[in-house]
């Protein structure tokens, strides 16, 4: 993504310009064709990084893009410019191409690797990226961004397990890296390590000062992870928490439907029917379409011999079912109630 310059850039480059701008006035014994050549090139990249500055994003691109026709062997810098105009344009495929471009100037530079490799994520050239960014930890593996880049692109391309070596190498170079945490979290629980996961949330919860300053995503994806009964039967102590967290999120979103239906799971696992059934209730009122919600409510009153509830829910889940073993299920149930 590109980063807004800051005060301290602006500064730098205004200072280069002027610099560079006396040097080229300051009449050195040079021929003077070769002289103004030089100046002309200067001149339009002055010009382009001050309407860049400004936000004058056509100004500028008309600049760099004349700077670098007439002399494409520019500095690595002058192409990673140009492509953040070209983004500020809302151009990124062209960024792309013209990052491509400079890398063909300048091979292995590693700001122009990891923009390209930004800017394949962002158009969805996942294998592009990863390549990139396979590269730029080899050239600079002691930078947890790139490891990180590379666990992330593997997520994307529906990788967990490849990505879950990167990405614990990011939280080793970068351990108070919240975002490399919570991607090694979410990792390893689609590697069939829930139980690792939800511990790698719970510690990013409570560094970030508890479930009332952590975000709604951390809580939310922490009460998923915690739902799973391998979790809740290994660590009781953890489905505890994650009922907290569904009580800020409650707290926070009294509509959410999602955050309801977590309770109630996480609540069935403890053997809290009644509050269960409360919760789920809940979540099929504010979604009607919540197929999980009924089929716990199904099962909840059944359990509870209240058949009559359970048919009722069951007809209506019935109306939504499109699993076949499930619609079975819910047949029966209804096959066997009472007339």
């Amino acid at each position: 993504m590109a980063r807004p310059e800051t005060n301290w850039q602006r500064c730098a480059t205004a200072l280069l310009s002027a610099t560079l701008f006396a040097l080229a006035s300051a009449g050195c014994a040079i021929h003077g064709d070769r002289r103004a050549a030089a100046t002309v090139e200067d001149e339009l990249l002055f010009a382009a990084r001050d309407a860049r500055a400004d936000a004058r994003w056509d100004d500028a691109l008309a600049g760099y893009e004349r700077v670098l026709f007439l002399q494409p062997g520019q500095p690595a810098a002058v192409y990673l410019e140009c492509a953040r105009v070209l983004c500020a344009r809302h151009r990124e495929d062209d960024a792309h191409e013209l990052v491509s471009r400079g890398l063909s100037m300048h091979p292995g530079d590693v700001a122009l690797l990891a923009e390209r490799a930004e800017l394949a994520q962002r158009l969805g050239f996942h294998r592009a990226a990863e390549r990139d960014l396979e590269r730029l930890t080899s050239i600079a593996p002691n930078d947890a961004a790139h490891w990180r880049g590379l666990g992330a692109t593997r997520l994307a391309l529906d990788l967990p397990r490849a990505a879950t070596e990167p990405l614990r190498r990011s939280v080793e170079l970068d351990p108070n890296c919240f975002e490399g945490r919570m991607l090694l979290a979410g990792a390893r629980a689609q590697s069939d390590d829930p139980l690792g996961a939800a511990r790698l949330i719970q510690a990013c919860i409570d560094d970030a000062g508890g479930a009332e300053q952590a975000p709604g995503a951390w809580l939310l994806s922490g009460a998923e992870v915690c739902a799973q009964p391998c979790v809740a039967n290994a660590e009781p102590e953890l489905a505890r928490a994650a009922l907290e967290w569904t009580a800020v999120l409650v707290r926070r979103d009294p509509h959410s439907a999602v955050a309801f239906r977590l309770a109630g799971m996480l609540h069935e696992l403890a053997g809290a029917a009644p509050a269960a059934t409360i919760a789920f209730e809940r979540a099929s009122v504010l979604d009607p379409g919540d197929l999980c919600s009924l089929h716990h409510l199904v099962r909840l009153h059944t359990r509870a011999g209240e058949v009559a509830k359970a048919v009722s829910i069951a007809r209506h889940a019935l109306e939504l079912e499109r699993n076949q073993q499930r619609r079975n299920e819910l047949l029966a149930l209804v096959a066997r109630a009472p007339q």
